[in-house]
């Protein structure tokens, strides 16, 4: 399995959408812009979600203002990365 750093292959994004602070986004890889499904969204210490099959996931307000200013991405043949959470809202 290949290893790639998420900076040149993992792309976040796709779609964003903000309501009431509420943020939906997807995951994809950057070379072939493809979902990536069931990649791991931390949010914090003892806090995250997983996208689902389509490379989709919600951050509610709630989980929003608990985040201090990047959320992490990680998933199984890539490597972490870190998305300071405005760059995610602003898309």
């Amino acid at each position: 399995m290949r290893t790639y750093l998420f900076s040149t292959i993992f792309a976040l994004i796709s779609t964003a959408t903000v309501s009431a602070q509420a943020v939906t986004a997807t995951v994809v890889d950057a070379k072939s812009g493809e979902a990536i499904p069931f990649a791991t969204v931390i949010l914090g210490e003892h806090a995250g979600v997983i996208t689902n099959e389509d490379g989709v996931f919600s951050i509610t307000a709630e989980q929003r203002e608990a985040i201090n200013d990047s959320i992490y991405i990680s998933s199984m043949g890539y490597g972490k990365v870190g998305v300071w959470l405005d760059d995610l809202a602003s898309d």
